[in-house]
């Protein structure tokens, strides 16, 4: 199956509150991931058939006019964008996709470097952008999010303490593990970390 859980809460979207929640062993998932994205979909929406809202399969459409007006009308209820897949395409599972997102607001990929506050719960990550040569430190995650991020960084190595830009100290990790940060928020904004994958 195909699809991404998400929480209806005052009228809105929030990914962020499913976002820490996994639901297929990793033998599972893997296998499921080969099927193509077709026939993962029609799994889907004939399991959910009889099921009815809150449970339902999300919107999905080949016709690029319908997709496009999906994109420009859904925005106020919280809908971050749309995603385009190749109908053949297996689930990206532990891979690079060939899926691309496009967002309201785009996002930029940026490297974690280490975090301030408990590593299992951290209340905000030191980052490095592309575009910089010293970490900076995000604004403070919400609780979903610093969940999510502490449970992919819980086994790290601890690199040493360092301090960032403004002064702050955070400690260091050994970890490849990159977030989507909101572009725009860069060098003189704040860096807002939107999803941890």
């Amino acid at each position: 199956m195909d699809g991404e859980a998400v929480i209806w809460h005052y009228g809105r979207i929030d990914f962020g509150a499913v976002q820490a929640c996994a639901a297929s062993s990793l033998d599972r998932a893997r296998a499921l991931a080969a099927r193509p994205y077709t026939e993962r979909r029609a799994r889907l929406v004939q399991a959910l058939a009889d099921v009815g809202p809150p449970l339902q399969p999300v919107l999905a459409t080949a016709d690029r006019d319908t997709a496009l007006q999906w994109y420009e009308t859904l925005q106020p209820q919280g809908v971050e964008g749309i995603v385009a897949k190749p109908g053949s395409s297996p689930y990206p599972f532990g891979g690079r996709t060939v899926w691309r997102k496009i967002r309201h607001a785009d996002t930029l990929n940026t490297k974690v470097v280490g975090t301030v506050g408990p590593r299992r719960r951290p209340r905000r990550p030191a980052l490095l952008p592309d575009t910089e040569s010293r970490p900076r430190l995000s604004a403070p995650l919400d609780t979903a999010l610093a969940a999510r991020l502490g449970a992919l960084l819980a086994d790290a190595p601890t690199t040493g303490e360092h301090p960032t830009e403004s002064g702050e100290t955070y400690t260091a990790l050994a970890t490849d593990l990159v977030v989507e940060v909101l572009a725009g928020t860069g060098r003189h904004g704040t860096l807002n970390v939107v999803r941890a994958s």
